[in-house]
């Protein structure tokens, strides 16, 4: 029997039902059986003693049949009971284990959830929140100038934004973590100057943003924005190391200058860009006009990409003259851009934005390639006894790669290293000088001669000179312009013609435009000259005509 599939279902059970059920069964049958047993007893004895007998084992037989009876039933409707209390049992054992299993479930759930807010807040830090300075940073300040601009308050809103100047200078000399500890010192200092609600910003790298409201006229930033700059007047102590740093400044405010927070900040991005411009230690209060400057920039720079990538550069020639000798002993390579549609762009109005933007580096490769180039053109058509002289910049010096690329061209085209010259000004030399001169050294081990250029407009220190790996001083065109008139410009040129022979330099003289300046530099025993008088720049194959001339 598949007792399972007998058992009652519980809500089928009922107690007096069934105790009714039993009971009524055994009546049932006990009445029966008296009756019918009691007549069959009449009819088949007529013996007293016999039907007391049969009377007695008919007792005996009813009573152990409706034992067995009622065993029997009671013994199934106990096992069908039994079952249940046994089913009820285990699923009180299972239902007591899955409340176990829920409230393990439960903490689990409740770390998680802990670890889930704990993630929230790290996720909101590091979205919102400077790691290196604790501030907040960009995005909160977006959401901080929409909180603003959004509030009731009519009050003007003013932002500045602040850059670190050649702060990637400081991180190259000291090392990155002693930048971070500068940042953080700026930030210390900053926080002492701001009075109460406004709030201070670290934007990344070098930069910060300040933004507070206040009811006066823009004007009244000028108090702030000198507070600031004072901080940079004097030297910062980094964990007692004491540098000296500065920074520019742009302020805008809304809503004069900016119809929403995004323009609030852009423009006083484009404001500190434009005291970048101005000098160290600056600021600007943003102007329209600035946004223009920005994009004619930004333009310049495309378009200066494009010319690198087209190669729109040509080379111009101009010759250094021997005076002794009375030959050209020298040519200068001077870039010259000749942009489509527009003709040739003055490398004034290129150059030091190149130099601004890096652009330098990679313009210098293309002049050293078509110098060298250039170079072995004229050796194979028998223009010889001249070398190119050829202007570097810092950030060239600066390139890893500018002493490898420089032997590549000459190898590539079969040159010696003597018909090379390299010119760089003073101020590039002293910008990051060790370095400089250690590149400097290499060149003249090479056999690259090397000349100081503008000499006299920056350092002008004999105890530079003595120390820098240089074969040739070039004097500034601004000491010979007034030489004939200016006694005291003469006496200062004569001198230092003077110093230099004594330590052994070749000098050349720029901006020989008349025959009085020639010869004052002749006799005072300069060994080259160049000037609009003797030549002026020309494109390679007119410097070939010349050449042929003379």
């Amino acid at each position: 029997m598949d007792l399972e599939h007998d058992i009652p279902e519980p809500a089928n059970i009922s107690p007096e039902y069934d105790s009714w059920k039993i009971a009524f069964a055994y009546l049932l049958i006990a009445g029966l059986w008296i009756m019918v047993s009691d007549q069959l007893v009449v009819l088949l004895f007529n013996d007293t003693d016999a039907i007391s007998m049969v009377q007695t084992y008919k007792g005996i037989f009813f009573v152990s049949v409706t034992s067995y009876l009622l065993f029997y039933t009671l013994r199934e409707r106990i096992k069908s009971y039994k079952f249940l209390a046994i089913r009820l049992y285990d699923n009180y054992n299972e239902l007591e284990s899955t409340y176990e299993e829920l409230l393990a479930t439960e903490e689990e759930l409740e770390e998680k959830i802990d670890e889930l807010n704990e993630g929230k807040e790290k996720i909101y830090q590091q979205a919102y929140y400077d790691d290196l300075t604790g501030l907040p940073n960009k995005n909160m300040l977006h959401q901080k100038i929409e909180e603003l601009i959004s509030g009731e308050s009519s009050n003007r809103i003013n932002y500045i934004m602040l850059d670190l100047d050649e702060f990637k200078k400081i991180n190259d000399f000291h090392g990155h973590e002693f930048g971070d500890q500068l940042l953080i010192q700026v930030r210390k200092e900053l926080l002492e100057v701001l009075p109460e609600n406004y709030q201070l910003f670290h934007l990344g790298g070098d930069e910060f943003g300040i933004v507070y409201r206040e009811k006066q006229a823009v004007g009244t930033g000028i108090e702030l924005i000198n507070n600031i700059l004072d901080i940079f007047k004097d030297s910062i102590n980094v964990d007692g190391h004491y540098i000296f740093s500065s920074a520019s400044l742009g302020f805008a405010s809304y809503p004069e200058q900016a119809d929403d927070g995004a323009e609030l900040i852009k423009n006083g991005e484009i404001a500190m860009y434009n005291a970048k411009e101005k000098g160290k230690n600056s600021y600007k209060f943003y102007e329209k006009e600035m946004e223009q400057r920005i994009k004619d920039s930004l333009k310049l720079e495309r378009d200066l990409r494009q010319a690198i990538k087209d190669e729109e550069f040509e080379l111009f020639y101009q010759p250094l003259f021997d005076l002794e000798k009375n030959k050209v002993k020298t040519v200068e390579a001077l870039i010259r851009w000749k942009k489509p549609g527009a003709g040739y762009v003055s490398p004034a109005e290129f150059l030091p934005f190149a130099e601004k933007t890096g652009l330098i580096t990679e313009i210098g490769r293309w002049v050293f390639k078509e110098a060298c180039r250039q170079k072995k053109q004229w050796l194979a058509r028998g223009y010889n006894g001249f070398s190119i002289a050829i202007n570097i910049s810092a950030k060239e010096l600066d390139d890893a790669k500018f002493f490898d690329s420089l032997v590549k061209e000459i190898n590539n085209n079969n040159l010696d290293s003597s018909n090379l010259e390299v010119e760089i000004t003073e101020s590039d030399v002293m910008e990051n000088m060790d370095e400089n001169i250690k590149v400097l050294k290499e060149l003249r081990e090479l056999g690259v001669k090397v000349s100081l250029d503008d000499f006299g407009t920056g350092y002008s220190s004999l105890t530079y000179l003595r120390k820098m790996p240089i074969d040739n001083i070039k004097i500034d065109r601004s000491f010979i312009a007034n030489i004939l008139s200016d006694g005291k410009e003469k006496r200062i040129l004569s001198s230092i013609i003077e110093l230099s022979r004594v330590i052994g330099l070749n000098i050349t003289v720029e901006g020989i435009e008349n025959e009085a300046q020639l010869e004052f530099v002749r006799d005072k025993g300069c060994d080259r000259a160049q000037g609009y008088l003797l030549a002026r720049p020309a494109p390679a194959e007119e410097l070939e005509n010349y050449l042929e001339g003379n």
